[in-house]
């Protein structure tokens, strides 16, 4: 059952860089039936990957609803116009073929910008999953996520009812590294192909997800998580922990698991800030209380990577260096032993990852593992690059 929802995972991931937390989130939403928004400057994919993910559950029918909201949008353009022949029968029916009370997967651009009217009514459909359309009792609606998009988080009280409706929160910021940045030169996302879903394969995953059990010692590092947050002022209510507890049920059905242990609780993070000067902290929080090898890998990595970008001209490239004085032979001799040094640490992190390995190990740990290897080979590679100057000197 997981197979489809992993391969659609890394199908996003191969061509949407920088953006793993996200596609997870929506990974994660999409099974724990929760809401998805991402708050950051246009044009870093916001959209494109809300799209790629209906693609990816299309099941027939009017899947996927896109729509920008402004203080002037109507309900007509969200729910469908007034059907005038149920109309002259006294009935006020709107005709929502194509409209969001028919769509799987919903994306809302500038979410925050809607009337109070708008806001409400779409308050009943993503909590109660229920539209009222002109009969005694709301109708059903297949919605299974909505995604919504934002410039800013919203600072108006008014819309704290709505921004809490949003289980995952994430800030997407413009690609950072070089390397990523190039990869994404010429390349256009929506010519991707991805995987589909069944629904039978969604209803069954959200079921089975459902069923994940919760260990007494994960209850523990919750409760603890949630008076360490509320010392930082950072506080929530009863309801988003539970939903807390729904998305790390679906991260650990996603990891082929049928009980929730430390790893899962990283992926609680999306839910648990309010404002983004507060996610490095809350990132550091429940990665104390999940898996500690990803952040001691970075870390290590960081300090690699300083001291081999500090290096003087000539040594971070392969180049003919003959005739470089002294203080160019002992900065590269330094440099190589610090590397060295961080190896060795990653490579006793590595061993420590590895412990148990023999037995039922989450997927979260063996990417661990995988993430130390690879930056193994990058500070080696590092130390190989400053050998061959100090020989080319």
């Amino acid at each position: 059952m997981q197979e489809s929802f992993n391969r659609v995972e890394g199908e996003l991931n191969s061509v949407f860089v920088e953006r793993e937390d996200e596609i997870r989130s929506m990974m994660l939403g999409l099974v724990s039936r929760q809401h998805m928004v991402m708050i950051g400057l246009p044009g870093t994919g916001k959209s494109a990957l809300a799209e790629k993910l209906a693609e990816a559950i299309n099941t027939g029918g009017t899947n996927f609803f896109h729509w920008m909201l402004t203080k002037y949008t109507t309900p007509e353009e969200l729910f469908g116009p007034v059907s005038m022949i149920e109309f002259a029968q006294d009935r006020y029916v709107r005709k929502t073929e194509g409209k969001l009370p028919e769509a799987e997967v919903a994306f809302l651009d500038e979410v925050f910008k809607a009337n109070s009217a708008i806001l409400n009514s779409l308050l009943s459909i993503m909590n109660e999953r229920q539209f009222s359309n002109g009969n005694p009792t709301p109708d059903p609606v297949p919605l299974e996520m909505v995604i919504g998009a934002s410039n800013e988080a919203p600072e108006d009280e008014s819309l704290a009812a709505f921004y809490d409706r949003f289980a995952l929160r994430h800030y997407v910021e413009p690609i950072k590294e070089r390397s990523a940045f190039a990869a994404i030169i010429g390349r256009n996302v929506h010519h991707l192909k991805v995987s589909t879903i069944s629904r039978e394969e969604l209803e069954e995953a959200q079921s089975e997800s459902d069923d994940v059990t919760m260990g007494e010692e994960v209850v523990k590092d919750m409760i603890d998580l949630r008076e360490k947050l509320k010392e930082e002022n950072i506080q929530h209510s009863d309801r988003r922990w539970q939903w807390v507890a729904t998305i790390m049920q679906a991260n650990a059905w996603l990891d082929e698991r049928d009980e929730i242990d430390g790893d899962d609780l990283y992926r609680a993070w999306p839910c648990l800030w309010n404002e983004p000067q507060q996610i490095p902290q809350v990132k550091s929080l429940c990665m104390s209380y999940a898996n500690p090898f990803d952040g001691k890998t970075a870390d290590i990595l960081k300090i690699a990577k300083d001291i081999f970008e500090s290096l003087p001209l000539g040594m971070t490239e392969e180049t003919d260096n003959r005739g470089k004085d002294d203080a160019f032979l002992a900065h590269g001799t330094e440099a190589f032993a610090k590397l060295k040094r961080l190896t060795d640490e990653l490579k006793d992190l590595q061993e420590q990852a590895a412990k148990g390995k023999g037995k039922k190990v989450s997927r979260g740990r063996e990417k661990s593992i995988e993430k130390i290897s690879s930056a193994i080979e990058q500070t080696q590679d590092w130390q190989e690059l400053v050998v061959k100057n100090l020989i080319a000197a």
